[in-house]
């Protein structure tokens, strides 16, 4: 009885084991089942392929204890075209603005693999604690942000506000005086005079053609009056590294006729012709040492003013904001400065040494990402082995055994 009672034990002890292994492959199977690869952002919390339909990212969290992780995948960059270079991480975002985790990096995160943002906590993390998260540009600034304080999964661009056009210049007041009520100036020998209204564009012209001037519109507030004077009365000396080609005025004056020192709004361009004479007077027969200067009553010193030199229309043109004498000047160009090269020594070879051998670098490979796992264990292939070997032994011993038994038994009877 005993013996029989020994021979039941071991065969309910096969098919016991038999049996927990049938039921542990299920499970195995199930779990693999569960954190299959396939479309990674859909296996992320919330965020299904239903709440994005792009498939294109996914985040979630979990935490044990006061340690707590976010997952995020980022197949592309769908939302913007600015790269994210990091992550904050919220919780309870409702009654706090600080996040728990800033990560900024130096380059853009990856794409196309899971990534991993370890933060503490003060209090374990449950399922009802609310976690939001922001992805960040390079200089630290929302890009994308969580719908919702909880973890809805599908991101959002950050609301940017619509920049307000810039205020219109607020316009200059201006008083015009009909042309017929101006007291106009007398007009220089062989000169011109005009009459400049503010709303008006116009020109200053000698009869030559030689000089002008040309007024934009809006250049003064008020109305005033432009002469040219190809005869100075008198021109005041140049200095030691310019010389005076030609001179000539040019002075404003009120409607009333009165002469008046005008600064400008706005830049009138003087041009004047120059002629091969004026160039044969010129350093090395340039006409590009050729400038406009005007004379500065405040400083008694001829200016030189910034000229562009038109070789095809043969003119020097050069801005103002005032009027008094002006004068084509010759300008001695700056002399070139060539630098002489330092000698340098003859470098003296030093012998390098023998390289020593380096050894192979051993390669570890670089295990696939995966999506974090649910907390489930999968068990080995090597204990799968064990417990069906050992299944195996003991149906095998207890057959065995239970038929020598029964030979035996019909061999004494």
């Amino acid at each position: 009885m005993l013996l029989t009672k020994s021979r039941t034990l071991i065969v309910a002890t096969g098919i016991i084991a038999l049996v927990s292994l049938m039921l542990t492959l299920l499970v195995a199977g199930v779990v693999s089942a569960g954190n299959a690869v396939g479309p990674i952002p859909g296996q992320f919390g919330d965020n299904t392929a239903g709440a994005d339909p792009s498939n294109q990212m996914g985040w979630d969290w979990t935490s044990a204890a006061s340690n707590a992780r976010v997952s995020l995948y980022l197949a592309s960059n769908p939302f913007t075209s600015t790269p994210i270079y990091g992550i904050e991480v919220f919780v309870e975002p409702t009654t706090s603005t600080a996040p728990v985790l800033k990560d900024l990096r130096s380059t853009p995160l990856p794409t196309g693999q899971v990534l991993y943002f370890n933060f503490t906590t003060s209090t374990q993390l449950t399922g009802g604690s609310n976690v939001g998260i922001h992805l960040l540009n390079s200089a630290g600034a929302d890009v994308v942000i969580s719908q919702a304080p909880r973890n809805m999964g599908l991101l959002t661009p950050v609301a940017t506000a619509t920049p307000v056009p810039p205020p219109p210049p607020t316009p200059v007041p201006t008083t015009i005086v009909p042309t017929d009520q101006v007291t106009k100036v007398a007009t220089p020998t062989n000169g011109a005079a005009v009459v400049i209204q503010p709303n008006a564009a116009a020109t200053l012209s000698a009869p030559d053609g030689t000089v002008s001037v040309a007024v934009p519109i809006l250049a003064n507030a008020t109305t005033f009056q432009l002469t040219y004077n190809p005869s100075p009365a008198s021109v005041p000396a140049a200095s030691a590294d310019q010389k005076i080609v030609r001179a000539f005025e040019i002075n404003a004056y009120n409607t009333l006729g009165t002469k008046v020192t005008l600064s400008l709004l706005s830049t009138a361009a003087v041009t004047v012709k120059y002629t091969a004479a004026d160039v044969s007077v010129a350093p090395d027969k340039s006409p590009l040492n050729l400038k406009i200067a005007r004379y500065d009553t405040t400083t008694s010193v001829w200016v030189a003013l910034n000229t562009t030199v038109d070789l095809a229309a043969q003119t020097l043109t050069a801005n103002t904001t005032t009027f008094s004498t002006y004068a084509m000047v010759t300008q001695v160009p700056p002399p070139q400065t060539v630098a002489t090269p330092t000698p340098t020594a003859t470098p003296v070879a030093i012998p390098t040494a023998t390289p020593m051998p380096t050894a192979t670098p051993v390669v570890t490979p670089t295990a696939t990402p995966r999506p974090p796992s649910t907390g489930d264990v999968t068990p080995g292939s090597g204990m799968v082995l064990l417990m069906v070997l050992v299944g195996f032994i003991l149906i095998t011993a207890g057959g065995t055994y239970l038929s020598q038994t029964r030979r035996a038994k019909a061999q004494r009877s």
